[in-house]
């Protein structure tokens, strides 16, 4: 019920808002969750990838999960695409595990209704200008993840062709727990 009522809910997709991602940006985020409107998680269990997915790209939606970058895309049509932060120390955090995905591993996102399973097909560094990757591309159902490649000057763009859809269940769900 709650991620139905926080997928109606308004947030910001100004680009030019988000910040790195400091201490404070952290701190900030951990103690202001009830800001955070949480639409569903999402798992790629060959890199051990497990988070919520946020509605919105502000710095707090940034620094909790992926932060969808459209304000209107739904799970499982056209480009579903998310943002989230890359962190430097271990490699372990938030999008960093993006480095080591592979071609054809499978990626997950779920709205609690639906399961919607995904192939990689692309991984590329590319510009941070490269916005036509988030773009819907007629007759393809795509999830395209970006994060900060090269110490923030350019992104990572992995993205993956929706291969399966199936209801939610416990089974299926296990998918995204640690």
């Amino acid at each position: 019920k709650k991620v139905t009522a926080n997928a109606k809910k308004k947030t910001t997709f100004n680009f030019k808002q988000v910040k790195s991602l400091g201490v404070n940006e952290v701190a900030h985020a951990a103690v202001n969750q009830d800001g955070v409107l949480t639409i569903g998680k999402m798992a790629i269990p060959s890199i051990d990838m497990r988070l919520p997915i946020v509605k919105g790209l502000s710095n707090d939606a940034l620094a909790t999960g992926g932060a969808t970058m459209k304000e209107d895309q739904k799970m499982g049509q056209g480009n579903y695409a998310l943002a989230g932060h890359y962190m430097l120390n271990n490699g372990a955090n938030l999008f960093s595990p993006l480095d080591n995905i592979q071609m054809g591993a499978t990626m997950y996102i779920t709205d609690l209704t639906k399961v919607y399973q995904y192939k990689v097909t692309f991984k590329k560094v590319v510009n941070p200008y490269a916005t036509e990757l988030i773009d819907d591309v007629p007759g393809k159902k795509l999830l395209t993840l970006i994060t900060c490649a090269d110490g923030g000057v350019n992104r990572l763009a992995v993205q993956g062709k929706l291969i399966a859809t199936t209801k939610a269940t416990k089974t299926n769900l296990v998918v995204f727990n640690k």
